[in-house]
C-alpha cells in the first residue's frame, strides 16, 4: 500500500506544500506585515510568492494565471489522434499491420517460389564487370574493365520485406577474382560485398533496376538459412510519417 502524502509545511495529510492553503495565507499575511513595517523588499518578495500561487495581488485583484494551475494534458494516440487508446492498441494501426502482413506474405512467397524454381540464391555463381587496376603481361598497371565471378554466401532473409526490396542490402557476395583494393591489385584477391536482393527473384511488377549482374551458376540449396515459417513470420515495417495517415 502506498504511503499517504502529507504537507511539509503544516503536516496535514491530503495535500503537499505547493497546494497548502495555510502556507498561501502565510505568504499574504507576511507580505502585509512587511508592507506596514515599510519594508519594501520583504513586502515585494512575499507578495510575489502569494501572487505566484494564487494569481491575485494583495488587494484581491486578478493579475495573471497562477503557476500551480496547470492544464491537464490530454493524451492522444499518435496514429489516429483518438483519446481513448494509445498507438500500441490503436485499431486503425492494427488494420494497417494486418494489411502489411498480408502483402508481405505474398511478397515473400513469390521470392521463395522463384528461388526454388530458378535455383537462384545461396550458393549461386554470379558474373559482372568491374573497373580496377591490374597488371598486363608486361607487368604494367592499367585501369580497365574486368569480368569477375562471385558466390552468394549468405542471404539475410529476416531483413527482406515488401518495403525494402530496392534499398536493403541483404545478399553477401564473395567476388573471388576481384582485388581487395581497386587501386592495388597486389593487395590480394577476393572481396565480400553486400548487395540488394536479385531482381530475378521478384515478380515482374516488383522488379527494379538494380546492379548489373548475371547468374552463371545455379544452386542446389538456394534457400539455405531461411527461417522456418519465414513467409508468415512477423516483420518490422516502415510506418508512415506522423500526420500522413490521419487528418
Amino acid at each position: 500500500m502506498g504511503r499517504e502524502r502529507h504537507c511539509t509545511h503544516c503536516w496535514n495529510k491530503g495535500h503537499n506544500r505547493r497546494t497548502c492553503s495555510e502556507l498561501t495565507n502565510w505568504y499574504k499575511e507576511t507580505a502585509l506585515e512587511y508592507k506596514e513595517a515599510s519594508s519594501p523588499w520583504g513586502a515585494k518578495h512575499y507578495a510575489a510568492a502569494y501572487t505566484k500561487r494564487t494569481g491575485l495581488d494583495l488587494d484581491g485583484n486578478f493579475v495573471g494565471k497562477p503557476k500551480q494551475e496547470r492544464r491537464a494534458t490530454v493524451k492522444k494516440c499518435s496514429w489516429c489522434r483518438s483519446r481513448y487508446h494509445n498507438k500500441r492498441t490503436c485499431p486503425k494501426r492494427g488494420e494497417w499491420l494486418e494489411d502489411k502482413m498480408r502483402e508481405n506474405k505474398r511478397y515473400r512467397f513469390t521470392i521463395q517460389e522463384r528461388a526454388e524454381a530458378l535455383k537462384i540464391g545461396v550458393g549461386s555463381l554470379l558474373s559482372t564487370r568491374r573497373y580496377f587496376h591490374a597488371p598486363d603481361d608486361k607487368g604494367e598497371m592499367h585501369y580497365n574493365s574486368h569480368q569477375i565471378l562471385g558466390i552468394i554466401e549468405k542471404i539475410d532473409w529476416n531483413r527482406i520485406t515488401c518495403d525494402n526490396a530496392s534499398l536493403e542490402k541483404v545478399v553477401t557476395v564473395n567476388w573471388v577474382n576481384c582485388p581487395t583494393d581497386d587501386y592495388r591489385a597486389s593487395s590480394g584477391m577476393g572481396r565480400r560485398e553486400e548487395q540488394q536482393i536479385l531482381a530475378s527473384l521478384l515478380r515482374p511488377d516488383h522488379q527494379f533496376k538494380g546492379w548489373d549482374v548475371d547468374v552463371v551458376g545455379y544452386s542446389d540449396n538456394p534457400t539455405a538459412g531461411m527461417p522456418e515459417n519465414w513467409i508468415t513470420k512477423k516483420a518490422k515495417f516502415e510506418e508512415p510519417k506522423m500526420g500522413t495517415h490521419w487528418k
